[in-house]
């Protein structure tokens, strides 16, 4: 071929070639072919563009270096914003978790959980937390078992049996049973043969044995529906050769919620140098665990699974994450001054204005005993300038204030304080230091 032309000759040539014994032949040539220009293409749309910026660039060695990651610094600047930006530069899939004071190992990692069955009565099921399933995600893309369109089939098949419901039959009994859909979009099997009894087979339950060929549990029903689901829909895995393929999970705020209460036995796994097998542990809920699930024999967090956590150095929650935890991330301040760029766009208009007030205002909070750089104003807090056309003191006024006053609520001049800094903030030089004498 040509420029992706094929010349008269040839193609004629081809046409004789494909009424005598050589088609088999072509007919082999063409899928190769065919395969490798797509795993080409592929690989240049995957290339990673070269990160630009330096600050990114520097919390990107860091975090491929050391797996686990906090991004701390003053409020406002832009920790969150980062971590997800980062997560796209690599052309990772990411994740982001809000830690709070009642988060917990059953939302991270697995526990019991309350399920109500279609007669209404309530019981208790083992349920994977969100790491547990960002983990299974991950792995499931090293095992090259991921599917690309199981949303979409799934959508056309409950759409199918919403209009009409199908009957099927278990592979070895040949037990009759029709399936429906339910209130929840979770498929319903109809048991004729056990006075209408109802078994519900859920969305997770059907894309786990499609893409793994395992049941966790109604193993005769739902081989069953699955089978009618790749006969009658065109089902296609995800080209997951590229081992390279990077998972983020985020735990944003990760200070804020108990660490050794949401972590639990994973101290060890989360460990830089036990990713992998190498740092499987035995949860608290094995003993529950089905044969099926992948992470029976011990869960570990796979080796393509990185951690960037984010957290402000002034939550009164920060004393909680302990010496064991620290020494298993590597640690990078986000410095305000360093996230102006972050106004691009945003604020032009009042960007030089911003600038000089957020200096200026910075340096008087550390000037006032007790208070640091871990106290400063982030820039994301002048991207509300939109809101107010550009009106520094409604900033001021609605966002500023509150928070500074937090900063020093207590001291004896607080109200002098305050408004030394309020100077600051407008540019008003050459204020009294025993303002600022704390």
């Amino acid at each position: 071929m040509n420029d992706k032309c094929l010349s008269l000759i040839d193609y004629y040539s081809i046409i004789n070639d494909l009424k005598g014994g050589l088609f088999e032949v072509y007919k082999k040539v063409y899928e190769l072919t065919n395969k490798l220009r797509v795993n080409s293409d592929e690989v240049a749309q995957e290339v990673q563009q070269p990160i630009t910026s330096p600050l990114l660039q520097e919390i990107s060695e860091l975090l491929l270096a050391n797996k686990n990651l906090i991004l701390t610094g003053a409020p406002g600047t832009g920790k969150t914003y980062l971590a997800k930006t980062l997560a796209e530069e690599w052309g990772a899939e990411y994740k982001i978790i809000q830690f709070h004071p009642s988060y917990d190992y059953t939302d991270f990692v697995e526990g019991l959980r309350p399920i109500q069955n279609e007669n209404g009565e309530v019981g208790f099921e083992l349920r994977d937390g969100s790491f547990k399933n960002f983990c299974k995600e991950a792995l499931k893309y090293q095992n090259n078992q991921q599917l690309s369109n199981f949303e979409e089939v799934y959508q056309r098949f409950i759409d199918d049996i919403s209009e009409s419901s199908i009957d099927l039959t278990t592979p070895s009994r040949e037990s009759p049973f029709s399936i429906i859909v339910n209130s929840r979009e979770n498929i319903t099997a109809v048991l004729s043969s056990e006075t209408q009894r109802q078994i519900t087979l859920t969305k997770p339950l059907i894309q786990n044995y499609l893409e793994t060929g395992k049941s966790l549990r109604w193993k005769p029903y739902l081989t069953s529906v699955c089978d009618y689901i790749e006969e009658n829909y065109d089902l296609r895995m995800s080209d997951t050769g590229d081992k390279s393929k990077k998972f983020i999970i985020i735990l944003d705020e990760i200070n804020r919620a108990e660490i050794s209460k949401v972590l639990g036995e994973l101290f060890f796994s989360i460990d830089p140098g036990y990713r992998g097998e190498s740092g499987r542990v035995t949860t608290q809920y094995a003993n529950l665990q089905t044969n099926e699930d992948v992470f029976k024999k011990g869960f570990y967090i796979p080796d393509n699974v990185y951690i960037i956590g984010t957290m402000n150095d002034i939550d009164r929650s920060v004393e909680s994450f302990d010496f064991a935890m620290r020494r298993r991330f590597a640690w990078k301040e986000i410095k305000s001054a360093d996230r102006l760029s972050m106004w691009e766009g945003q604020i032009d208009d009042w960007a030089e204005e911003a600038k000089q007030r957020l200096t200026d205002l910075n340096k008087t909070i550390e000037s006032v005993q007790g208070l640091s750089s871990a106290y400063h104003v982030g820039p994301s807090y002048f991207l509300k300038l939109t809101n107010y056309d550009g009106d520094f003191d409604k900033l001021w006024t609605y966002h500023l204030e509150s928070l500074l006053f937090e900063y020093i609520r207590g001291y004896p001049d607080a109200e002098q304080q305050i408004q030394g800094l309020k100077d600051a903030y407008n540019l008003q030089l050459g204020f009294g230091n025993d303002r600022n004498d704390g």
